[in-house]
């Protein structure tokens, strides 16, 4: 580990999984506290004078589209933002975003999807589809990827599940690079490997997904309940993957399953475990970032 890392888990302890831990505790202050965050509005007219992106909507959906230096974009990929679904995307996601372009020559799309507690996971499925078959207008399934952080991650797969069940003659991408997803509500070995990672995780608490299976006032389905699990549903023919975990993150328990799950479904799989946190490739001041961003972007400039 970097000793930026070493010095930034403190930090990343008091601010981030503190805060968490609060909200498994007191899920209602908590996600109320986020919904006012939810409906404060971006900063677009700063972001427009550090990064050149277009607005646009699908639907009542925004997404921010950023061009790659290349006159001619290599693909389309969806950026699905994380924040367990509850917590908007912000500023950074625009620096991550404008790095991937820059990196792999792609057209980003950065989908700001509508979250809990006011959306269903059917709506919140249902804005990532609409925004992919939008890019479908514009781009073939084989030229299309799906991109997320955390939950932003799980969107990749959930997406994809949306799409079996309820639009099956769309085709769907052609790859999912997914850092850190949240791939179902553990077993009861996941639960155990979870708590054994607890005390290094300094962003996640092991008991995250206690709040979502208890509450489901706050975290509604919709209908759609395999939302929670796209692990557990059917990826034959699903795109090829790369998933990423920092080795100290609660959520790198899914890594055996989802290992089992794609050679069971012939699935084409590259995994990645980096030094460091929770979705450690999009925290861009850390070095153990630099390492992650490299095999992200060498995976999307290969066929």
């Amino acid at each position: 580990m970097s000793l930026l890392y070493e010095i930034a888990k403190p930090v990343l302890r008091r601010s981030m999984k503190k805060r968490m831990e609060e909200g498994i505790e007191n899920p209602y202050p908590f996600v109320y506290k986020i919904e006012k965050i939810q409906n404060n509005a971006l900063p677009l007219k700063k972001l427009h004078r550090k990064y050149s992106f277009e607005e646009k909507k699908v639907y009542d959906v925004p997404y921010f589209i950023m061009q790659p230096p290349e006159k001619n974009p290599d693909g389309i990929l969806l950026y699905f933002f994380g924040g367990g679904y509850c917590k908007p995307g912000k500023s950074s996601d625009f620096a991550f975003a404008s790095d991937i372009a820059k990196n792999t020559g792609k057209e980003v799309w950065m989908v700001w999807y509508p979250l809990f507690p006011n959306a269903t996971a059917y709506e919140i499925a249902c804005a990532a589809a609409d925004a992919y078959e939008e890019a479908l207008k514009k781009m073939p399934a084989q030229q299309i990827v799906f991109y997320g952080n955390s939950s932003g991650a799980s969107l990749c797969f959930t997406a994809c599940v949306f799409l079996r069940k309820y639009r099956p003659n769309v085709p769907l991408p052609y790859a999912i690079v997914a850092h850190s997803p949240l791939m179902r509500y553990p077993t009861e070995e996941e639960q155990k490997r979870m708590e054994e990672l607890d005390q290094r995780d300094v962003i996640i608490p092991a008991n995250l997904m206690d709040m979502y299976k208890n509450h489901t006032d706050l975290f509604r389905y919709g209908g759609f309940y395999e939302f929670m699990n796209p692990i557990d549903q059917d990826w034959k023919d699903f795109p090829k993957m790369l998933v990423l975990f920092g080795e100290d993150e609660v959520f790198s328990a899914f890594l055996e399953s989802i290992i089992l799950k794609a050679e069971k479904d012939d699935v084409s799989l590259e995994t990645y475990v980096g030094k460091g946190c929770h979705c450690f490739s999009a925290v861009s001041f850390l070095p153990e970032a630099k390492a992650g961003r490299k095999i992200i972007y060498d995976f999307l400039r290969k066929r």
